[in-house]
């Protein structure tokens, strides 16, 4: 049964693709063997060349940690299937789960990935234009300095550009990570990081974002709900729940925030923030027993973040004017299998499948 649902839902994956120069290489764990059908995400990625779709097929077990140097798009089943359920988004609710660490390495500009739940995630410093959407990510880092051995190595300098971060659910978020084992603690003096949208995530822990030395900030933080302290240095800053306390430079611009803290940021240049605003009057935090994202919808009734927004769009992970709303569950824009029945008649199999289009 598992090996008939998986089928279906590959069939519906080629269905949606339309340039023939793609391969799709499916990743499971079911057993099945056949071209282009791979155990591990690794090697799926090792065989494909640039603009083939690497498809993670859902598993009560999860996927090991992979490098990422192509420009490979990477398309999981989501995450939070049982909680946002009724009504039905899949017949599955099993998430692709990679419990180890995601790099994205040199050569790996034009890469995509969506619909995972993920450990860890670095993007390598150096690493540009590559889009990590709709997935469920305990850290993740932008910048990344790691050196495999060389103790002796010394890098000064973080650099990240051309990134788009937009409708995950993070835990902590950061522009840079140092591996100290191989570097000295202050190894680091010089960010040159620039042309980074983040925009329409749900941010659970904190923020830590530096930038570079431009008069006017490149960067752009918009429409994000953030829950943990947050320190911005030389950034765009609009539409956002900031939950705790919020810290900016003097080069930073932040307008039409909500933050829960009782007073604004001391530097930078604010204008139509309000403060004390907690996260009950705004959200719905429906009831359960874990949070997940549909807890920050926006509630109904009197609420700031309705059209509180930079012109008059909602504040927060759903609104805003970036044509990119917050998806619930990181639901791929691939079509999946909501319903699925199978009834044996004699010597007849009868099988319904249902299916939705995802946007």
């Amino acid at each position: 049964m598992k090996n008939l649902f998986t089928l279906c839902t590959v069939l519906l994956v080629l269905a949606s693709q339309f340039v023939s120069a793609q391969t799709i290489r499916r990743v499971n764990q079911y057993g099945i063997t056949g071209p282009n059908i791979y155990t591990s995400i690794q090697a799926a990625h090792d065989a494909s060349a640039a603009g083939d779709i690497i498809q993670v097929e859902a598993s009560q077990a999860s996927y090991s940690g992979f490098t990422c140097s192509k420009a490979v798009t990477i398309v999981g089943t989501g995450y939070f299937l049982d909680q946002n359920q009724p009504p039905v988004l899949q017949v599955s609710p099993y998430p692709s789960v990679i419990s180890g660490t995601v790099y994205f390495n040199s050569g790996s500009a034009g890469a995509v990935i969506n619909g995972l739940t993920i450990t860890t995630l670095n993007v390598v410093n150096g690493v540009t234009n590559v889009t990590i959407q709709r997935n469920n990510i305990g850290t993740l880092n932008l910048a990344y300095i790691y050196n495999s051995g060389n103790s002796s190595s010394t890098v000064t300098t973080s650099t990240a550009s051309n990134l788009i971060i937009r409708q995950n659910y993070i835990s902590t978020l950061t522009d840079y990570q140092i591996n100290y084992q191989y570097y000295p603690y202050n190894a680091l003096n010089s960010y040159t990081n620039s042309n980074l949208v983040i925009t329409n995530n749900i941010i659970t822990g904190g923020v830590y974002l530096t930038s570079g030395s431009n008069l006017f900030p490149t960067n752009e933080f918009s429409n994000n709900v953030v829950l943990g302290s947050s320190s911005f240095d030389n950034w765009l800053l609009h539409n956002n729940y900031f939950g705790a306390g919020l810290s900016t430079t003097i080069s930073t611009d932040y307008t039409n925030n909500l933050l829960g803290q009782a007073s604004q940021p001391t530097a930078g240049f604010g204008s139509n923030n309000t403060t004390n605003v907690t996260p009950s009057s705004i959200f719905m935090l429906s009831p359960g027993s874990s949070q997940f994202d549909g807890w920050y919808q926006l509630k109904s009734g009197s609420n700031p973040a309705r059209s509180g927004g930079v012109g008059g769009t909602d504040i927060g992970a759903f609104g805003g004017i970036s044509g990119y709303p917050y998806i619930l569950s990181g639901t791929p824009a691939i079509p999946s299998i909501y319903q699925f029945n199978d009834v044996v008649n004699g010597n007849t199999l009868n099988i319904s499948v249902s299916t939705r289009a995802n946007k």
